[in-house]
């Protein structure tokens, strides 16, 4: 898995985003609104909020994503990814080992899926304090009943249909979803 990985990163040129600051933007495109600020980085990528402030800040210099301080309490800041940071989100090697799992059988690609929850699943058990998950399967998630929005009890925050397959890094898996 880390040669596969390591494949992609050594396609990088040097005036592109380092695999750090790769794996941040990334985080940032696919993580919950709740969940894109830098603790929530920190956390997903298990480095300190040190480092994942320093990494945001040059994502942010660089014009890849934008920070703004979150309407819900004033202490916490937004991360959300520029049309630029899409752009090198969507031209980064990595993409190319996306292209090659799509390219295998279904039954492959089930398989694969189901091999790298399970190890996932593994580990979390190790660390019980981070599992990351979708709302679709978090105990969490509740409807608000308007607007086809639903209700996140743990953040006490709405969330829109589209968040809905987002990361969060404070799922809380339910079996029966």
């Amino acid at each position: 898995m880390r040669y596969l990985v390591r494949v992609g990163e050594s396609n990088l040129s040097h005036d592109q985003v380092t695999p750090l600051q790769w794996i941040a933007l990334n985080y940032f495109a696919i993580a919950n609104p709740a969940s894109r600020t830098v603790s929530g980085f920190a956390a997903y990528n298990a480095t300190s909020k040190g480092t994942a402030s320093q990494v945001v800040n040059v994502l942010e210099r660089r014009g890849l994503v934008s920070k703004t301080r979150s309407s819900e309490d004033g202490r916490s800041t937004r991360i959300t990814v520029t049309e630029s940071g899409a752009r090198a989100l969507r031209d980064h090697p990595e993409n190319r080992l996306n292209e090659a799992i799509g390219h295998l059988p279904p039954a492959d690609q089930a398989a694969l899926e189901r091999i790298v929850s399970g190890l996932l699943t593994e580990l979390e058990t190790d660390n019980p304090q981070l599992t990351v998950g979708t709302c679709h399967d978090c105990s969490c998630l509740g409807a608000n009943g308007k607007d086809e929005a639903f209700y996140c009890w743990r953040k006490e925050q709405t969330l829109q249909r589209k968040d809905l397959n987002q990361i969060c890094i404070q799922h809380e898996p339910v079996a029966d979803r």
